[in-house]
Formats: structure tokens, sequence, C-alpha cells
């Protein structure tokens, strides 16, 4: 669970979503948002009572997705009662089945119910055959499976979607014995996203220059078509009750660049059917970033040089005695532990550089997520004369390294002239 992000009101969020679409205007600002400590409920406790082969059903499948709901006969269990130990599922792709040519149709017609008749937002509709692991024929050959966001349908709309997909539609396609699955399964594109690390000045001697490619609050973001339009994150937030996704805000006009989308909003269900993929730095900061630890490693070889020299006349100094002498030594002492310092830092912005130029100079490399919402940019009701320009991005479970994410902290570093530290606060 990340720390340090705030609890965004899911109800409260919704709502806005809503009335944003019915009105055509924002209804929700960041600065006036509502938060609570979530009510966590389990996911199994909340789906089990309901369908009790919920975490059975697809038990060792790659994205262990839970199902609200699937019709047909139970699914093989191993004999032994509930405390039995789960088959492991494995998928099986499918080829060559007669519904191949059907299936643009069906597809077609599952969208026009899912949408129009049930306002659900699904995140996929795609089929695969399942098998117990091990075993060499499935004992489901083909399963329709209807992909829905975690803690968005309720198991009564679960139900009658599915068995009006098998029962209407797959059987007027001449299928009618093909079952239909809903499962709280979000699609990404696994393993893509750069992980970025968190930024702890307190230990990395060049903060500066590595907090770029860190997932630090004013990260620098640009939409993956249009990488030239740039900006940053304003705050991070987490959905609230037991939904752990995080939420970075930003500006409309990053998130979607008016001369490219002429001002026009985006909202869930398309934001999730239709990925806008956001990606960590844009062009010009990816390149500034780079080339400033090129420009820094530069210094540090002229700073090394002219210490060595240093180094080299304390040196004679010290043979010939005379003066000082505990003053040369300390100076020298002083000169030897600089060079030291200036090589760790070349090392340490030589290995940054390296992985950066390695994993993230495409920038199909660099996707930490997808738009989820934004409205147009235009002015607020009332006499105050704000503008609307805010969009929230939902960000991918690769996108950064959670296990140490500091959340809604700010770097602002070295303050020379007052202290020799850098910061990260609140």
């Amino acid at each position: 669970m990340p720390k340090n992000v705030y609890n965004l009101d899911p109800v409260f969020f919704e709502a806005c979503l809503d009335a944003s679409k019915q009105t055509g205007k924002a209804s929700f600002s960041p600065a006036a948002a509502k938060f609570h400590k979530p009510d966590v409920v389990s996911a199994r406790s909340r789906l089990t009572p309901h369908y009790p082969d919920a975490f059975t059903d697809f038990h060792g499948t790659a994205s262990e997705a839970p199902c609200i709901y699937k019709t047909g006969p139970a699914w093989p269990k191993r004999e032994g009662g509930p405390h039995a130990q789960a088959y492991i599922r494995t998928m099986r792709p499918v080829h060559g089945h007669p519904i191949t040519p059907a299936w643009r149709g069906i597809l077609k017609d599952a969208q026009a119910y899912l949408d129009t008749e049930l306002s659900v937002k699904f995140t996929a509709i795609m089929g695969f055959g399942f098998a117990n692991a091990r075993e060499k024929s499935p004992f489901c050959p083909l399963l329709v499976i209807i992909g829905v966001p975690p803690n968005s349908l309720a198991f009564e709309a679960a139900k009658k979607a599915a068995d009006y997909v098998k029962g209407t539609i797959l059987s007027q396609a001449g299928f009618p014995n093909i079952d239909v699955a809903v499962r709280e399964w979000t699609t990404t594109l696994s393993g893509r996203g750069p992980k970025l690390r968190s930024l702890n000045p307190l230990v990395d001697s060049v903060a500066e220059f590595h907090h770029p490619f860190t997932c630090t609050l004013g990260l620098s973001i640009a939409p993956s078509k249009t990488p030239y339009y740039e900006g940053t994150v304003a705050l991070y937030f987490r959905r609230g009750s037991d939904n752990d996704d995080v939420l970075a805000i930003t500006a409309a006009h990053v998130a979607r660049p008016p001369p490219v989308h002429r001002n026009t909003g985006i909202s869930p269900p398309n934001s999730i059917r239709h990925r806008e993929e956001i990606i960590a730095l844009g062009s010009k900061a990816y390149e500034d970033a780079t080339t400033d630890i090129m420009s820094r490693i530069g210094t540090l070889h002229e700073i090394n040089d002219s210490l060595q020299s240093n180094i080299r006349r304390l040196g004679r100094l010290q043979v010939k005695g005379g003066g000082n002498a505990k003053a040369v030594a300390t100076s020298l002492l002083q000169a030897e532990y600089e060079v030291e310092k200036t090589e760790r830092n070349i090392e340490c912005l030589d290995r940054i550089h390296t992985d950066v130029t390695k994993l993230m100079t495409n920038p199909k490399q660099r996707p930490i997520g997808f738009i989820l919402h934004a409205d147009p940019i235009g002015a607020t009701d009332g006499s105050n004369g704000c503008t609307l320009d805010w969009a929230a991005i939902q960000l991918s479970k690769d996108a950064f390294d959670w296990a140490n994410f500091k959340g809604n902290k700010v770097y602002v570093g070295t303050f020379s002239h007052l202290v020799s530290s850098q910061f990260l606060v609140d």
C-alpha cells in the first residue's frame, strides 16, 4: 500500500465524472476533494458469498484476477472439500474454432449491450481455452471473458450481463454451449513500465541528476503519442475504499493537448478501452536530463584534474618541509577526500546515464499509465474566473517501485548557503 498518498472518496469521484459527462463541465477540482480513511473490505469476502468459486476458477493464471460470475457448471475441483488444494489453471490459445467468422459480430453485439443496456465499464472481451496445469487437453475449449475494473460491478449486474451474452448473443450466433465469465480484469502491457525508483537525497550524492528519473512529485510527463507536449505530475491520489489504484493529477492541456484533441475531454469507459498512454519524461525533459548528467560528468573530471594537481603540489611541500606542516597535511587529506568524493560521484552519474540510455531512450520504454479522465479546458461557473484544466492519470502496476514509493513528497534541492543537505518535503 503506497504511503503518503491521499485516499480519494470513490463515490464522490465517480459522481463528479458522471456530472461532467452530463453537463459538459467539470464538477471536481483537486483542491476541493474530500478525503477519508478507507473502510477496507477484502475482495474474498466481497465476492465469494455470491460466487464461491471466485478465486478457484482462475487460480494460478498470470493475473490471478477473480471471477464475479461464470455461467455453466462448476469447473473441476480436487476432492477433499473446501480446504483441498485448488487446481492450477492455464490459459490455452484458441485456433480454428467455428466461432471465428462470427466473432467480430459477437463482439459488436456484446459491446452494444454492455454499453447501452447495462452501462457496464468493461476493459476487454476475449476468448480463451482453459486447462489444469500439466494436462494436455483443456476441460474448457473456449470461454468468453468480460473484463471489468475491480469493484466496479455488482454480482447481480455481472450475472445479468453474462447470462445475456450466453443466452442471447452467443445462442443467436449458433453457439449456445459456450460459457461466459465476468472477471475483475484490467488489461495492461506487463513489464513495459520503467519502474521509476523513489529518491532518497539523504544517501544519494547526485540526487539533483537522479531526480528526473524517479517518481518524486513533480515528475515530468508527456502523452506517448505527442511526447513534445510536456508537463508535470502535481499530486498523487489513491482511489479509496478497497481499491489500491493510484492516480496522478496533472493539467488537461498536458494530458490531452488542445491542438491535437481540439479541447475534447475523455472519461471512463472510453478512457479504459481506448488507452491514451502517458510516459515519464517527454522528449525535451529526457534530452535535458541526460545532457545535464554528461555535462556534470565533464565538470567533475575537470575538478578532479585540478584536485590531483593540488595533491601533487601539496605532496612536494610535505617532502620539502618547512612552513606549517600540520596545515599542509590537513590540506592534503582534504584534497584526497575530495578526489574520492568526485570519483564516486562520477561513477554514480555514469551508472545512471548507462541505465537510462539503455532502458529509457525510446519513449515506448517509459509508459507509466493512461488518462482516466480529462475535462475540456474552460472557465468555471461563478465570478471567481478560474480555469478548469485538470486530468487524472491511472498509474500502472509496473510504473514505480511501489515498495519504496514516498508519495506526495517534493524534492527541493540543496541549500548550500544554509546547509549542505538535500530534502524531500511533504
